[in-house]
């Protein structure tokens, strides 16, 4: 099983961090918020989302899920990370990527101090281009010589509120975005207790993907909603 750090306890960290503890993996939440950091410490979860509260109390106390507000600590502690920060959108409208890129850089800067084979894996949501363009080269500036250690991915989430647990073992797929072609084994084996179809792609096609069935899901939202309004006008 992996040693993993899920950067980000909001709504996808949290239910991404609880699963994967809970299939055996050995897991670190990473936060800057030092009260959630506490409140995974204590066995609660920091978000209110079903069937989650309990998956954390039982791995907390089974000792496979830690939380740390501490960077450097949680990658010393394991081999794998995932990046589940928000990217929110800016007031023109663009997104917000500081946070992604904060973590981004942390991490480098942590395995530069202390070299040692190493994945990042972007679960946050990402315009194409972004991660080949931007996140991997603060990460490649950090890292310094030791960039050949160090593989970075893309693996959106397909998760919705009130049913993230059931979605995240459930999901229509599980996507894998590489760089040059980088070997996937290292993510799809973070979901042996999945079963759904794995694909393969480059990082750009990955974030499309996202974009694409988050689009198609407001699509059909806003398609919905047009039909009851019409449906209510009929009588």
């Amino acid at each position: 099983m992996a040693r993993v750090a899920v950067f980000g306890m909001g709504y996808v960290g949290c239910v991404t961090a609880g699963c994967l503890s809970q299939d055996g993996h050995s897991v670190v939440g990473v936060d800057v918020d030092p009260a959630k950091v506490k409140e995974i410490l204590s066995g609660q979860s920091p978000i209110s989302e079903p069937g989650l509260s309990e998956i954390v109390a039982q791995q907390v106390a089974a000792g496979q899920l830690t939380a740390t507000d501490n960077v450097t600590e949680a990658v010393a502690k394991t081999d794998i990370a995932l990046i589940a920060v928000g990217t929110p959108s800016a007031s023109d409208g663009s997104v917000a990527l500081a946070g992604v890129e904060a973590v981004v850089r942390s991490i480098g800067k942590a395995i530069h101090a202390a070299p040692k084979p190493y994945c990042v894996v972007i679960r946050s949501t990402l315009l194409p281009g972004i991660l080949e363009e931007k996140l991997a080269p603060v990460l490649y500036g950090e890292l310094g010589t030791h960039g050949a250690l160090v593989k970075i991915y893309n693996n959106p989430e397909f998760l919705r509120e009130s049913s993230a647990v059931k979605d995240y073992y459930q999901p229509p797929y599980i996507l894998v975005g590489t760089v040059d072609n980088a070997d996937p084994a290292p993510v799809f084996d973070l979901y042996r207790s999945v079963n759904a179809e794995q694909l393969v792609s480059d990082t750009r096609t990955a974030s499309l993907v996202k974009y694409a069935c988050n689009a198609y899901h407001a699509v059909k939202i806003s398609f919905a909603n047009e039909i009851g309004t019409l449906a209510q006008a009929l009588g």
